[in-house]
């Protein structure tokens, strides 16, 4: 008699593998300011968060399970200014060492500390307030990240 192993599962049903950082992504599509889709990411499981990119294909990857999106939104991360203007760091409160300048924030003062990906702006970074649900026509929906399993 032979076994048949199953390979585990990396993540939960409903999140997206990658496996360059083995980590677990999943959407939010609910209409929430930054903290609140902070609180909302650490809701879903142990170690989920507002997504923190460490490279060009990390952001690739995200990019293209945002595209699918059906409507244009922005999409909250981790990374945020907060404590000090112009200082950009994660959640986690390492500071920001990957930025391609096409996607780096231009802070625009303290009205503005938390990022997100626009799908307007060819899924970009910016800074935003972080107390907006909406932005013009658009609903902010997050991105969470977590460790696979």
């Amino acid at each position: 008699m032979s076994a048949v192993c199953k390979k585990p599962a990396k993540c939960q049903e409903g999140w997206s593998y990658y496996s360059q950082t083995d980590s677990c992504f999943n959407i939010i599509t609910d209409k929430l300011s930054w903290l609140d889709a902070k609180t909302r990411c650490e809701s879903l499981a142990i170690g989920s968060n507002l997504a923190k990119v460490t490279n060009t294909q990390e952001n690739e990857h995200i990019k293209g399970f945002l595209s699918s999106a059906k409507e244009k939104v922005g999409y909250w991360m981790g990374l945020n200014d907060r404590r000090q203007e112009g200082k950009f760091e994660w959640l986690d409160g390492t500071p920001l060492t990957f930025a391609e300048s096409s996607k780096f924030p231009s802070p625009a003062g303290a009205s503005e500390d938390c990022v997100a990906w626009w799908t307007d702006n060819n899924w970009n970074w910016n800074d935003a307030s972080c107390t907006i649900t909406h932005y013009r026509q658009y609903g902010m929906s997050s991105v969470c990240k977590m460790p696979a399993f």
